[in-house]
């Protein structure tokens, strides 16, 4: 699970294209010499626009079931599929996690999703996958890559649901994937769970946005991480909700800000999703804009 922070209040499927053996002319009936060489065995590239009803580690999957139409029950889209290219073709082994050749694949597939949803796949209850071929497959021949979308429901979890129909547009329109206001149980300092809800319905979170940290190494440190990731989300809720983003922030809302996973950061993922969070009231609208008398100082 990744750590939120509050704030005060592949082995892949592949097809073997061979062909069948043919004669090199009229036969002569000698099984030494006349008939042609096999053609050699290629891994074709997986198919875009269909979706698989897959469970677990989908980045550690080593089999997968057959492609499905995804009006049928599904947990992963595949929506893009492209291949690496250059010096990342030539290499001996897939591009390693945090390479120059994997965050380019996995930039690709962060615009492309967001042409394909119609918006930053990061404002929405949605988990980006880049799957490459295993090591086997990539030995043979294989260099393509594999760009997947997933829906969840509880936004602390991330744990794929099972849907039917595709993703595509999810972000535009109606938005009906967006981030938007939800009930948060905590216990202490840690996030038991985040349930959307509708913003007209008593909640106690609402997203305001993203903070993305500068490209660079990840802070290890555990005390400058959380202060870091705090300082980022108050300006975005501050520009969000029309406060001051001063010493006076801790006493109007308090915040919740998460990060992605650290194979996220490593592929070029820096950003933090910044939540309005109460640990002691409820909402039944929307904070956006609401402003210092929507927000008041409360010392107490």
């Amino acid at each position: 699970m990744r750590q939120k922070v509050i704030g005060a209040s592949v082995l892949v499927a592949v097809v073997l294209a061979m062909t069948g053996c043919t004669g090199s002319g009229g036969g002569d009936g000698n099984l030494i010499n006349s008939w042609a060489a096999m053609p050699e065995a290629k891994i074709l590239p997986p198919p875009a626009n269909v979706c698989y009803a897959a469970t677990g580690d989908v980045q550690a999957t080593t089999r997968w079931d057959s492609p499905l139409d995804c009006a049928q029950g599904h947990t992963l889209e595949t929506f893009f599929v492209s291949a690496f290219s250059g010096e990342e073709a030539d290499r001996s082994a897939p591009p390693p996690s945090g390479g120059p050749g994997r965050r380019k694949a996995y930039e690709t597939c962060m615009a492309e999703a967001k042409t394909f949803l119609g918006e930053d796949f990061r404002i929405g209850r949605l988990k980006l996958y880049l799957i490459t071929p295993s090591s086997t497959h990539w030995e043979v021949g294989a260099r393509w890559f594999r760009c997947d979308l997933a829906e969840f429901t509880d936004i602390d979890n991330e744990d794929p649901i099972t849907r039917s129909g595709s993703l595509k547009g999810g972000l535009s329109g109606d938005r009906q994937l967006a981030l938007g206001c939800a009930m948060v149980t905590s216990s202490g300092n840690a996030i038991e769970t985040m349930t959307p809800i509708g913003c007209a319905d008593n909640h106690n979170s609402e997203f305001a946005g993203i903070y993305v940290f500068p490209d660079g190494p990840r802070e290890t440190d555990p005390t400058k991480l959380r202060e870091g990731r705090l300082a980022g989300c108050r300006g975005v809720i501050a520009a969000y909700t029309g406060i001051p983003n001063d010493g006076d922030f801790q006493y109007r809302t308090g915040q919740i800000a998460s990060p992605f996973e650290t194979g996220d950061w490593e592929l070029g993922n820096r950003a933090l999703r910044c939540w309005i969070w109460s640990s002691k009231k409820t909402y039944n609208k929307s904070l956006k804009g609401v402003g210092p008398s929507g927000l008041p100082i409360n010392y107490a």
